[in-house]
């Protein structure tokens, strides 16, 4: 069973958004789930299984109590800020090139 910690950057564009929903009819338990954007979407609320969430700014972001953060934000993104989550413990999955 998965049960773990996911963060999604991006989450407020049309993959992250898709990828919630793939998360939603494919995986049972998350044990934790954070979203990321820009500083022009943090504050936004993402609901997922009937739980609000609040967008957090991507450039404040903290990522140490997450096991796997999702990228679909842009190349430029990922280059800034997926070594930073790797710094931080997390397994990284890029949709960038």
């Amino acid at each position: 069973m998965f049960n773990h910690s996911l963060g999604i950057v991006g989450a407020t564009g049309a993959v992250g958004l898709k990828l919630l929903q793939v998360l939603d009819e494919r995986v049972d338990k998350i044990k934790n789930l954070r979203f990321f954007a820009s500083e022009k979407s943090a504050g936004k609320e993402i609901i997922f299984r009937n739980k609000k969430y609040k967008v957090e700014a991507l450039q404040s972001a903290d990522f140490t109590d997450l096991d796997v953060v999702f990228f679909s934000a842009g190349t430029t993104v990922s280059h800034e800020f997926a070594g930073k989550a790797v710094k931080q413990g997390c397994l990284v999955i890029d949709n960038s090139n």
